[in-house]
């Protein structure tokens, strides 16, 4: 066996056919064991610095050299790269160098500029070469007073050179020829412009727009005289929206047909409304039958309406309707059934009216009912007295009021105490300041009247009543 001598080969060359080997190990304090030290696959030892305690091998750094205690911790930045601060010497004391947001290095020349070596006349050339060319790079300043006593700052550009300008005054600016009207008959480009006019000519501050429709026609709403000069000629479209003039007779009035629908709500067919020479309006009179169909009322020659008068075979209207006959002097025919029946005949019968309520007015107001009835009784502001005649067949009751489309009940108070109640007669939908009648008949003892208001909600004002019968 080789002794460790003959093994141990002192020698400067990289490469051996016998060497030694050994590994490099460190003591564990905390374990109190030895461990291999490691490289980093190529040969370099990986040292990670520790002190005492967690970032006692933070590196430092001293401010003073020579005072341990100036030892500050050196920074670095998220990608590990250490920061330093750049430092120059200004012939007395360390400074600070400045660099811009990018990083570059701010520095400001100062020197004695020699004449030679400086601008020569081959660089001068090199200089108006560049000019001419335009290869000669150069920025632009502006300065923020017109006096250049304010702040420089640079033109701003777009991408691709062109100036970026921004108005701070008033500018005017002239339309190019192309877009102007009054020279070019058709302008490719012309300004589109909303025309205003003044409700007072004199007040700038009522300027408005005008208004057309949506094909560009000027709208226009005349007050006073229009005064139309020369040619002109005013159109208007018919029902196929056909442009057509309006005329005018030889003393500058307008022609105009009136023109009237078939149906009330315009759904109908649309006709010329004719009038006679004179000019008198030509008109039909229609009205409807029992059975709904409208037909024409007729006149005579001389524009008597011609009317037929109807009855009715049973007094309670269920039977049939017949025209009553007159003879040629228009004398009333009468056909009177005799048979079975006495007929008793008065010499002289005598009408008489009696005031049943005057002298004021009183409001039924809507459900409400007022009795007209007593001596002399006040009623409202006006007074009623009853009737106090025996023996009448038919009263008839003429009521003067006013009202918006009531509805009312009117009984008859009959007997010596007025309570009494005969079947009530029904009215109902009349419009203001409508008077009216109503007829009872077969008792032997009128005294007044009950009128009931039974419309919704609207009120109905007795003025008179006045009761008229035959003695």
């Amino acid at each position: 066996m080789d002794s460790l001598n003959q093994k141990i080969v002192s020698s400067f060359d990289k490469n051996q056919d016998r060497a030694l080997v050994s590994g490099v190990y460190g003591f564990n304090t905390t374990s109190g064991k030895w461990n291999y030290v490691e490289e980093n696959g190529s040969g370099a030892l990986s040292v990670d610095v520790h002190g005492g305690s967690i970032g006692s091998g933070d590196v430092k750094a001293r401010t003073n050299p020579a005072d341990p205690n100036t030892s500050q911790f050196l920074k670095c930045n998220a990608n590990n790269h250490l920061k330093t601060q750049i430092i120059g010497f200004d012939g007395s004391e360390f400074r600070d160098l400045k660099c811009d947001s990018e990083g570059k290095l701010m520095t400001e020349i100062t020197a004695e500029i020699q004449a030679e070596g400086l601008a020569t006349e081959a660089k001068q050339d090199t200089i108006i070469s560049n000019q001419t060319s335009g290869l000669s790079k150069v920025q632009v300043l502006g300065n923020t007073e017109g006096d250049g006593s304010g702040t420089s700052v640079h033109l701003h550009t777009d991408a691709t050179g062109n100036v970026l300008v921004k108005e701070v005054g008033t500018v005017n600016v002239a339309p190019a020829d192309s877009v102007n009207s009054g020279t070019q008959n058709d302008p490719a480009n012309s300004v589109a412009v909303g025309l205003r006019g003044r409700t007072n000519i004199t007040d700038a501050s009522t300027e408005t727009f005008l208004l057309c429709d949506t094909d560009g026609h000027l709208q226009v709403d005349t007050t006073g005289t229009i005064t139309i000069t020369g040619d002109t000629q005013i159109k208007a479209e018919d029902d196929t929206a056909s442009a057509r003039n309006i005329r005018c007779n030889n003393s500058g009035h307008v022609k105009s047909q009136l023109i009237g629908n078939t149906v009330g709500d315009g759904s109908g067919t649309n006709k010329v409304v004719q009038t006679n020479d004179a000019g008198q309006l030509k008109v039909k009179l229609i009205a409807e039958d029992n059975t709904a169909t409208r037909r024409e009322v007729r006149c005579n020659t001389i524009g008597h309406l011609q009317t037929a008068l109807l009855a009715n075979t049973a007094g309670d209207g269920s039977g049939t309707i017949k025209n009553v006959v007159c003879n040629s002097d228009g004398n009333l025919s009468v056909k009177a059934d005799i048979t079975n029946t006495s007929i008793a005949t008065t010499t002289s019968k005598t009408t008489t009216t009696h005031n049943l309520y005057a002298g004021g007015a009183v409001s039924i107001g809507a459900g409400s009912t007022v009795d007209f009835v007593g001596s002399s009784a006040t009623i409202g502001t006006g007074t009623a007295n009853q009737l106090n005649v025996s023996g009448l067949g038919t009263v008839e009751y003429i009521i003067e009021g006013a009202g918006t489309s009531p509805s009312l009940n009117i009984h008859q108070l009959v007997g010596s105490s007025a309570s009494p109640l005969v079947p009530n007669q029904n009215l109902s939908q009349f419009s203001n300041d409508e008077d009216f009648a109503v007829f009872f008949e077969g008792q032997t003892q009128h005294r007044g009247l009950r009128i009931k208001n039974t419309s919704g909600s609207n009120s109905f004002t007795v003025s008179s009543i006045t009761a008229v019968y035959i003695a």
